[in-house]
C-alpha cells in the first residue's frame, strides 16, 4: 500500500456503505459500510442547518455535506440521508468504545504513523496538502483507534470452529477464487471469519444503541 493511499482512506470518516464487494477482500470496511436504512430523500441543498440530534449532542448540515463529500471523493453516490445514518452509527459506537475505556493517545496515533514507514513531517504535508487541519486528523485517527478496539474485543469473543474453516475454503473455491492450499492461508480464513461475525455483531450493538438513544432527525 502506497503512502498516498494510506493517508486517502484514513481521511474518511468512514467507508461508504453503497457499492458491494467481494467479503473476502473487504473484511476491514464491512462493519463500517452496513447501516440503518436511509429515511427519505433530500439533497445537500434542502438539509436545515440541524439535521438531527443525537442524546442532546446536534448534527449539523456541514458535518453531512462535508462527509458526503469525502464519500464522493472516493467514487461513492449516496445520499445525505445515508450518510446521516452513518454518522449517528459511527457516533454511537464510538461513545461505546470510550465507555469500555478505549481512550488511545495521540502518540499512538502518530506511532501508528511511523511503523508504516510515514515520518510526521511526511503525514502533515500530505494532509494538510488535502486541505485537512492536521489536528483535525489527528482526531479522526484517535477514533479510528477507538472503534478499532471495539471491533478487536468482538472478534476476541468469537470462536471459529474447523469445519466451518474448512466449508469456507471450500465454496471460495468452488465459486472460482484462486486461493493457496487450505493449510498455508487456515490462520488467515479464521481471522477473517471471526472479523466477518465481529461486524454483524458490532452493527447490532449500534441498532440497539440508537433506539436506547433520544433521537431526533429532522430530514
Amino acid at each position: 500500500m502506497n503512502k498516498i493511499m494510506i493517508i486517502s482512506v484514513a481521511l474518511l470518516l468512514f467507508v461508504a456503505g453503497c457499492t458491494g464487494g467481494d467479503p473476502y477482500t473487504d473484511a476491514d470496511d464491512e462493519w463500517q459500510q452496513e447501516i440503518p436504512d436511509p429515511i427519505g430523500e433530500q439533497t445537500a441543498q434542502e438539509l436545515p442547518e440541524i439535521v438531527a440530534e443525537i442524546n442532546g449532542e446536534q448534527i449539523l448540515r456541514e458535518e453531512v455535506q462535508e462527509a458526503q463529500s469525502q464519500m464522493q471523493m472516493q467514487g461513492a453516490v449516496v445520499e445525505p440521508q445515508e450518510v446521516l445514518s452513518q454518522i449517528l452509527t459511527r457516533k454511537v459506537l464510538i461513545k461505546e468504545a470510550e465507555n469500555r475505556g478505549y481512550t488511545p493517545s495521540t502518540e499512538e496515533v502518530e506511532q501508528n504513523f511511523e511503523s508504516q514507514g510515514l515520518t510526521l513531517e511526511e503525514v502533515r504535508e500530505i494532509v494538510e496538502g488535502q486541505g485537512v487541519p492536521y489536528d483535525e486528523f489527528l482526531q479522526m485517527q484517535l477514533e479510528e483507534l477507538k472503534l478499532q478496539g471495539l471491533m478487536t474485543q468482538k472478534a476476541e469473543q468469537i470462536e471459529i470452529t474447523e469445519e466451518s474453516a474448512r466449508e469456507f475454503y471450500d465454496e471460495q473455491v468452488q465459486m472460482g477464487a484462486e486461493l493457496e492450499e487450505y493449510d498455508l492461508i487456515r490462520d488467515d480464513i479464521v481471522a477473517f471469519m471471526a472479523q466477518d461475525e465481529a461486524n454483524t455483531k458490532l452493527l447490532e450493538l449500534a441498532q440497539q444503541l440508537i433506539d436506547e438513544s433520544d433521537v431526533q432527525i429532522y430530514i
